[in-house]
């Protein structure tokens, strides 16, 4: 087969896949968008959850991305006019800029219940903790990271026509060459992906091996209070063996989501990052191996899809624990008000714990009139700045 032959072979295999994965790119992308409205109203529904504003951007930024193929599609059809470099560079820009800023807001989600489990009683305004603390504050830094590492599109892609019609967006040769454009390929799936994700492994499985009671806080029994001279404890708080399990049985189940998250992201978006890198590199898409990389490139880019319909199911999981924690609180307060009319307060008996906190916002509340028993009983001990009292670490610590 002659080149020419062999070039024209390659482009009606380009134009056959081009036209199939058209209609599948597009019912899929249109569906993906109903899926991730549906997200949007589940995620407006848990505001209390620390999780809130970044399953918000997310779902929000993973719109924008299916909004911009819907555009890149319909506008080959519908809408004609809509062509020229400024176009071709602009969504490219804003395609890009989307998807660094959903890789790194896992990262910052992540990293953010890393700070709250190592650090539970730095609640600070300024700092590096003030900006891990404040959402907001990460989720700014993260589209301000985005927006200049990917700032690049505005000046080194442009639109080109090739035969048939089509338009593609391709690198401009007149400002960088075919090997400066390499290296830049391969720093933009560095930056965006393989970074994100080895920062999201690292979070979670540091967390994972963390023995967070042992080292953050000092357990005994209430037999073991009159001990404790006043120096030891500054303040302190009674929690139940079973609440300590409990806690610690959700932190452990919230930290396998995030792990099967980061793998199902990794699993989605690998494939077609690797492709695309080797292909800059290697040239794949005018080689002799043309037309296995056209339908591998097809199918992975279905594969990479599916990452968008897939976060619903993570947000459906998030709602469910803030539910549970929820009602959970709600029938601990109704059974401590039960107990509280039941019981008037008494002076403590020698069995019993006393609640001090180092905080004076707040008044510790009254012993129970029949403690439990010594076994079921543990107390947390920790010295605390009066700054601070336990009734907030709980609510901001919770996972």
């Amino acid at each position: 087969m002659t080149e020419s032959n062999q070039h024209d072979d390659f482009l009606a295999t380009w134009m056959f896949v081009s036209r199939i994965q058209y209609w599948l790119v597009l019912i899929f992308a249109f569906l993906s968008v109903l899926i991730l409205v549906v997200a949007v109203w589940i995620v407006l529904r848990i505001k209390r959850s620390h999780y809130f504003y970044f399953l918000l951007s997310i779902v929000c930024a993973d719109l924008a991305m299916l909004t911009i193929i819907l555009l890149e599609l319909l506008s080959q059809t519908l809408f004609p006019l809509m062509k020229g470099p400024l176009l071709c560079k602009a969504m490219h820009f804003f395609s890009n800029v989307a998807a660094t800023f959903v890789n790194w807001t896992w990262v910052l989600m992540f990293v953010q219940r890393f700070a709250l489990v190592f650090f539970p009683l730095k609640r600070v305004d300024r700092g590096v903790f003030g900006v891990l603390n404040s959402s907001k504050k990460l989720l700014l830094i993260n589209l301000a990271f985005s927006s200049i590492t990917q700032s690049w599109a505005l000046l080194l892609i442009t639109e080109k026509e090739i035969e048939g019609g089509l338009v593609v967006c391709e690198r401009d040769a007149r400002w960088l060459s075919e090997r400066g454009f390499q290296m830049v390929a391969v720093g933009e799936a560095v930056a965006t992906y393989v970074l994100p994700f080895l920062a999201t492994l690292a979070t979670d499985l540091t967390v994972l091996m963390w023995n967070y009671r042992t080292t953050r806080f000092t357990l005994v029994t209430t037999d073991g209070i009159k001990y404790k001279s006043s120096n030891d404890c500054e303040g302190f708080k009674i929690q139940s063996s079973k609440g300590i399990e409990s806690r610690e049985r959700r932190r452990q189940a919230a930290i396998r989501r995030c792990l099967a998250m980061a793998t199902i992201q990794a699993a989605l978006n690998a494939p077609h990052y690797a492709l695309q890198v080797i292909d800059e590199l290697c040239q794949l898409s005018t080689s002799r191996f043309a037309k296995t990389y056209y339908y591998m490139d097809a199918v992975l880019y279905q594969l990479y899809l599916m990452q968008f319909p897939i976060v619903i199911l993570y947000i459906y999981q998030i709602e469910r624990q803030t539910n549970a924690n929820t009602n959970s609180t709600k029938m601990t307060a109704s059974m401590a008000h039960s107990t509280t009319a039941l019981c008037p307060p008494v002076s403590p008996s020698p069995h019993s714990a006393i609640i001090r906190s180092s905080s004076h916002r707040f008044s510790p509340p009254s012993p129970p009139l029949d403690p439990p028993p010594p076994k079921a009983i543990s107390v947390i001990t920790k010295n605390i700045s009066h700054r601070h009292s336990f009734r907030g670490y709980y609510q901001f610590h919770e996972l």
